[in-house]
């Protein structure tokens, strides 16, 4: 059986995979560039400042929000707080794992220069002292690497929910 310890990794995996694309068309836009401390900012203004779609904007904030990222006041004004701040931290070229090709490395295809260069970031912890968001940068390489392993019969999981390679 999995642990906890195991399922924790493996949701903060997916929730970097998943966040990371918002996080950095936030960062993008600009979304994190007021210092702190800032004054809220209700929905139509943000929309204005970043031109951005309310409906995307609004799905944005809340996974922000769920992340500890901001918050949204009772006069529903939003505002980032300190946590936002790791969006700087995000690596350049980690955008790129998003479309890199695992199946072209797996394949010999692809020399892994650049996969290697994210997993000696990932070695180091991402250069941050912040464990859950080094654990989400992870997600976005290990999670389309897992897929692509599972997809291909390498990875299973056998009747204990225990997870192997094939040999």
């Amino acid at each position: 059986m999995y642990t906890v310890a195991m399922l924790e990794l493996l949701n903060n995996f997916a929730h970097g995979y998943v966040a990371l694309p918002v996080i950095l068309a936030c960062y993008k836009q600009g979304l994190f560039d007021s210092p702190h401390p800032i004054d809220p900012e209700d929905l139509e203004s943000l929309c204005g400042r970043l031109r951005a779609n309310s409906g995307h904007l609004k799905a944005a904030l809340v996974l922000l929000e769920s992340l500890g990222w901001g918050i949204t006041d009772p006069s529903n004004r939003w505002r980032k707080t300190r946590k936002a701040d790791l969006a700087a931290k995000v690596p350049a070229d980690l955008a790129e794992s998003l479309h890199y090709p695992f199946d072209a490395f797996i394949d010999g295809r692809e020399s892994g220069t650049q996969l290697l260069s994210w997993l000696e970031a990932s070695a180091r912890r991402w250069d941050t002292d912040e464990e859950t968001w080094a654990q989400f940068l992870d997600g976005t390489i290990a999670i389309p690497l897992l897929l692509e392993l599972h997809a291909r019969g390498l990875l299973t999981v056998d009747g204990q929910g225990t997870p192997g390679f094939v040999t």
